[in-house]
């Protein structure tokens, strides 16, 4: 069973009950929290160059 995208977003005042996730349940979930920890990590790098190009650009 896939993990929803939606499902690793915030919760608005409690976290999400773990007691009730299954081993193979919490390994799926840490390797989707994982995999956006990496897609997260992608985006800054990509803005970082972005602004560093721009300010290059605007200093010329």
């Amino acid at each position: 069973m896939a993990i929803d995208p939606e499902e690793l977003l915030p919760s608005k005042g409690k976290p999400l009950d773990l007691y009730g996730l299954g081993i193979g349940e919490l390994k799926e979930r840490i390797a989707a929290l994982e995999a956006e920890i990496v897609r997260c990590q992608a985006m800054i790098e990509k803005k970082e160059r972005e602004k560093a190009a721009a300010s290059q650009f605007f200093k010329s």
